[in-house]
């Protein structure tokens, strides 16, 4: 589309979490709008006429990439989109994984050629791997235990799937078992293809870029700036084959293990295993020599996965290398099948005896151990920031986990409270030393997400998300099929019961915040409005150190108080994640103490049948109704984006997991940005270098999430030009780089790479959340920060004309927009106040959007046209 001469200024407009649409970006119907470049994904939209509110120099177009971060079923009728979306919910936990790895330190990266993981990365990796065991185990229980053994224990069990069940009547269970183990794989391939799905999309994409980012730098930059940040994947194939190596070899075990166990008797229960025997050479060989053999072999080649996973990466490196460890990978893939099959055949091969009525004993303690590696490592991370030292977690954690582990092999009625007292003191001093080391440097992580201990926070989240889903899985089916916990309990149902607790943990934390927010109504500071529009209950400062009662009736000034008001209970996020963390930590550790004590895992000698029986027939009653309330929720959730198209799936959460790549668990969702990324820095680059006889700018107005799109681009640009943006100018408006994005990845948004000033915690409770952060901002005092600084910060980056092209606008009733560098006018020369009334007859309060119709919006663009 050709443009006039005498608009030599393109403002490309990017939309944020509601992915709002071209023409009503433009402000134009429907029918006004063409597409300039791009796909039906996402691309670059202009007005067939401009508008009579553009500026007579300046060219508007709008950038639409929300259909990227969408799941829908593609060609999929409404059913099969909410398939679709029910599938993306299995893989919300592999997303927290890769989001925890960026909340880690990240290491300067003086090689553009290569990656500095930094620390954590390795037990992160492996974290991940975990996840999908876990899912693993979970799926197994419900194909084995549930299926192949309690539905053919009675006529009556599993009416639902009588039909279906009917040919395998014929089958022994071992055959049974072996036949179904199909089921955990094929629905583990289904998550991967889910995942996968969206990011063969836009693949070309990334690799073309890895041809524009090619300059080398020799000084420290933001890591943002890195060449390849975008473009250099440091996940991929090698380890998509080890996670599908490794799922293949736990089916293995579980299988060689049920059918060299089972026809033992006396080897059902840990309490009795060493007592009876089980492990001695003559009777483990009479069961099935070849189910030992092929055991065996995946529990050894499953400690080579981990090892391998361990010392091997998608890093950017040297081309030979990367492609050693994936032909490595291909291997040991290779001979997982191969052992599968083994497996799936020796179960196959009936016993002499057929054994004797009882759960699939492969997975009577496998889940258990599974949860509590992936929470040691969850609470190691609490110190990667905090520069708690790996031997010491290591050592602690170690001996907590091998304390756990140590009743199975040497059961007992006193020896049992003993070792679990033990590694609670382990735990106990892990966290202490967390806290320690936490106080060292206090300042320093009062700045970043969760005072320093965000990968912990993270994992433990993407931990308690997988239980959930797992636990969902597990005792739903088992309801639907009408079988009972009784005598076969499982950490599941255990886990459905701490789940209300949790919740209730949580729900009372948010209630008191409402209590002490929401039932007064408070002044709050606000920004300065300026260049037209009504300015409602201004407050520039706190003059007695904290938010006053107003008792105004004015029905204008109280709809805009109380607008602020909910505003600033939705800041609390960051409070209210750190203390669902708290609660899933809590609630997993008893998970795990209680089914050693009642499940079927139990090590217990005094178990009293009668005590067992209550516990789980209560347990089970409660964890159906928690997980029942759950599953509504979220299917609910779900439903509502999947059918309207009109979100993401967990709508600002999703943007969130998608927006950075991935890098610690395979399966996890595909990231936007690398084709956004590439696409927006093409546009400039594009309209900057097109003849003109005016001199060519381009000014980003980015809202939400396209602000950190937009940030992303600015620094890729530096990473590619010489000059990169002194023709670019950014203007923002409902940003979140301060007290979410600088905080959460300091090392990507924080101040010291924005150039802005840092922002503390929000408090939980209180009328403003923000309060000690605006009364730092107020003195504002020169903010110092320990070890190296990154230089250049976009500030500076921005900066031509004595003030840096960059302008955010914020108003106080948006519920997800705040100031970029400080809640003070004062030297500030990046914030200011939009209208919080729209214009027109009925006077709207304003939130999170419509700043393209308040006049500020329009003197912003001037005023970063003007420093351009």
């Amino acid at each position: 589309m050709p443009k006039p001469l005498l608009r030599p200024v393109l403002e490309l407009r990017v939309h944020g979490v509601k992915n709002a649409l071209p023409s009503s970006m433009l402000g134009v119907p429907a029918s006004q709008v063409r597409q300039v470049a791009g796909d039906s994904l996402g691309g670059f939209w202009a007005a067939r006429r401009e508008t009579a509110d553009t500026p007579p120099n300046v060219h508007r177009e709008a950038y639409s990439w929300g259909l990227l971060a969408r799941t829908g079923g593609g060609p999929l009728p409404l059913l099969g989109q909410l398939a679709v979306h029910i599938g993306w919910l299995f893989v919300l936990p592999f997303g927290l994984c890769n989001v925890a790895y960026w909340t880690r330190r990240m290491e300067p990266q003086p090689n553009p050629n290569a990656w500095r993981p930094g620390r954590g990365a390795v037990l992160l990796r492996i974290f991940g791997l975990g996840l999908t065991l876990l899912y693993v185990a979970a799926l197994a229980t419900v194909a084995f235990d549930l299926v192949a053994v309690q539905c053919f224990s009675t006529d009556e069990a599993c009416a639902p799937l009588a039909p279906v069940l009917s040919p395998l009547d014929a089958l022994t269970r071992g055959q049974r078992i072996a036949l179904l183990a199909l089921v955990p794989l094929a629905a583990m391939l289904l998550i991967y293809v889910v995942a996968r799905r969206g990011r063969v999309q836009y693949e070309a994409s990334v690799s073309r870029m890895a041809g524009t980012l090619a300059a080398e730098r020799v000084e420290s930059v933001p890591t943002l700036a890195t060449p390849g940040f975008w473009s250099k994947a440091r996940i991929g194939p090698t380890t998509e084959r080890l996670h599908f190596a490794a799922v293949l070899l736990l089916l293995a075990v579980l299988l060689a293990w049920d059918r060299v166990f089972s026809p033992l008797e006396g080897c059902a229960r840990p309490a009795t295993f060493l007592l009876n025997g089980c492990l001695l050479p003559e009777r483990v060989l009479s069961s099935s020599p070849l189910a030992v053999l092929a055991g065996l072999l995946a529990a050894l080649a499953l400690v080579i996965v981990v090892v391998v996973l361990a010392a091997a990466s998608e890093t950017p490196g040297r081309t030979d290398i990367v492609r050693r460890r994936r032909a490595h990978a291909g291997r040991l893939l290779v001979t997982a099948i191969l052992l599968f099959l083994l497996a799936g055949i020796a179960s196959a091969v009936p016993p002499a005896e057929e054994p004797p009525a009882q759960p699939f004993l492969g997975l009577v303690v496998a889940p258990q151990i599974l949860i509590a590696l992936l929470l040691a490592i969850a609470l190691a991370a609490l110190g990667w920031r905090r520069g708690v030292p790996t031997a010491v977690s290591a050592a602690l954690l170690g001996s907590a986990l091998a304390l756990l582990v140590l009743p199975y092999l040497l059961p007992g009625e006193l020896l049992n409270p003993l070792w679990q007292a033990l590694a609670g003191l382990a735990v106990a001093a892990q966290l202490l030393i967390v806290v320690v080391a936490g106080a060292r440097s206090r300042s320093e992580h009062a700045r970043t997400g969760w005072h320093g201990t965000g990968p912990g926070v993270v994992l433990l989240l993407s931990l308690g998300a997988a239980m959930v889903l797992a636990s969902l899985l597990v005792v739903g089916t088992r309801a639907w099929l009408g079988l009972s916990a009784v005598e076969r309990g499982d950490v599941y149902a255990e886990f459905g019961v701490v789940l209300l607790g949790i919740v209730l943990v949580v729900a009372v934390a948010v209630g008191l915040a409402a209590l002490t927010s929401m039932t007064r109504l408070t002044r709050l500071k606000s920004a300065p409005v300026r260049d037209g529009g009504r300015e409602v209950a201004p407050l520039r400062t706190y003059a007695g150190g904290r938010p006053q009662q107003d008792p105004t009736e004015n029905r204008v000034e109280v709809r805009v108080l109380r607008a602020r008001r909910f505003a600033a209970l939705a800041h609390r996020v960051e409070p209210v994640l750190g203390l669902l963390a708290m609660a899933i930590g809590a609630g997993l550790a008893a998970t795990l103490v209680v089914d050693m004590q009642v499940g079927p895992a139990a090590v217990s000698a005094y178990d009293p049948p009668e005590l067992s029986e209550q516990v789980l027939r209560g347990a089970s009653g409660v964890a159906i109704t928690m997980l029942g309330a759950v599953a509504l929720a979220a299917l609910g959730a779900v439903a509502a984006n999947a059918l309207t198209r009109k979100e993401r799936p967990v709508a600002v959460l999703w943007d969130l997991l998608c927006f950075l790549p991935r890098a610690g668990h395979p399966f996890g969702p595909p990231s936007y940005a690398e084709r956004a990324v590439p696409e927006l820095d093409d546009r400039i680059r594009t309209w900057l270098q097109e003849p003109s006889l005016l001199r060519r700018r381009v000014i980003v107005s980015a809202h939400s999430m396209g602000v950190v799109l937009a940030i992303s681009t600015l620094f890729a640009r530096y990473a590619a030009e010489d000059a990169p943006l002194h023709d670019v100018g950014l203007l923002t408006y409902g940003a979140q780089p301060r007290p979410y994005f600088g905080r959460f990845f300091p090392e990507l948004f924080g101040p010291r790479v924005l150039g802005t000033r840092s922002c503390l915690r929000p408090s939980l409770l209180g009328a403003d959340p923000w309060l000690r952060t605006i009364a730092r901002d107020e003195k504002g005092r020169k903010e110092t920060f320990r070890g190296p600084g990154t230089s250049p910060t976009l500030t500076r980056l921005l900066t031509t004309k004595g003030a840096p092209a960059w302008v955010n606008l914020w108003r106080r009733t948006d519920f997800l927009g705040f100031p970029v560098h400080s809640y003070s006018d004062v030297a500030n020369v990046v914030d200011r106040g939009a209208a919080e009334l729209l214009p027109g007859p009925y006077e709207r309060v304003a939130t999170h959007s419509d700043y393209f119709e308040v006049s500020q919006y329009r003197a912003a663009l001037e005023e970063v046209l003007s420093r351009v």
